[in-house]
């Protein structure tokens, strides 16, 4: 669970702000517990024990899903801008209007197929309608939908509308992000192909280390063009985009 990249003080530094948290974050409530912290961030009891007792100096994703399962939106910042610079900056910049990270009961059905299509076409600016639901998911669709109302997830408005409960939500927990780049992949239509809604694209290659920085670096611009046209240009045509940038042996970044 090591971070690469730090000195051991900036990892004890780390591994010491966590377990302050984590201790805030329990011992605000009587309810509040590691499994109910390790039920609620999704990660396994003995990572949380361990972390809670200042005993390991996690990973970035595990920091990411500690905080975000505990801390407000500023105060996620905070932590992940202190301890992690550019990350943090990154994401400041994306989630600038994000008032809801993922969560336990939200994560619950993120998982699932059916209920993350609906989430994701609620969450867009044009929202969605039973109508579209029916057609595209049928009555599992609608089944599920009455789950997610029930749950407070969605709402439906006066005017038939189905939207997301806050106006934005991000991913904190990456397995879960993984799991949606799954899906995703799977809702690929080809016969867009060759019109402005589809792209796909696939590039593998072996680079220097210098190379490698130059394409994490091109990926954020990416990021960053995306989210600009999604505030400059709301609309009705709910879309995905996914991004994956990753090396095939970790062993290479130790040569």
């Amino acid at each position: 669970m090591a971070v690469s990249g730090m000195d051991m003080q900036d990892k004890k530094a780390l591994s010491d702000a966590l377990k302050r948290e984590i201790d805030a974050y329990i011992s605000a409530r009587p309810n509040r517990s590691i499994a109910s912290l390790a039920r609620k961030s999704g990660l396994g009891y003995s990572t949380i024990r361990r972390l809670a007792q200042g005993e390991a100096t996690p990973e970035l994703s595990t920091v990411v899903t500690v905080i975000g399962a505990i801390q407000s939106r500023d105060g996620f910042m905070a932590f992940l801008k202190e301890h992690f610079p550019k990350e943090g900056s990154f994401f400041e910049q994306h989630f600038i209007t994000t008032s809801q990270f993922s969560e336990e009961g939200l994560d619950y059905f993120l998982r699932d197929e059916i209920s993350s299509y609906i989430i994701h076409l609620a969450a867009t600016h044009a929202g969605t309608s039973v109508e579209n639901i029916t057609r595209i998911l049928g009555e599992r669709g609608l089944a599920k939908l009455d789950d997610l109302i029930d749950s407070g997830f969605v709402e439906k408005d006066r005017e038939g509308r189905i939207r997301f409960y806050k106006e934005s939500f991000a991913f904190t927990n990456f397995e879960t992000f993984l799991q949606n780049i799954k899906l995703h992949a799977g809702y690929f239509n080809l016969k867009n192909l060759g019109s402005d809604a589809a792209l796909i694209a696939l590039q593998s290659e072996s680079v220097d280390a210098a190379g490698l920085k130059e394409l994490k670096q091109a990926g954020v611009d990416y990021c960053n063009k995306i989210a600009e046209i999604k505030r400059r240009r709301p609309g009705k045509i709910p879309f995905f985009i996914s991004l994956m940038q990753n090396i095939y042996d970790v062993k290479n970044l130790e040569d």
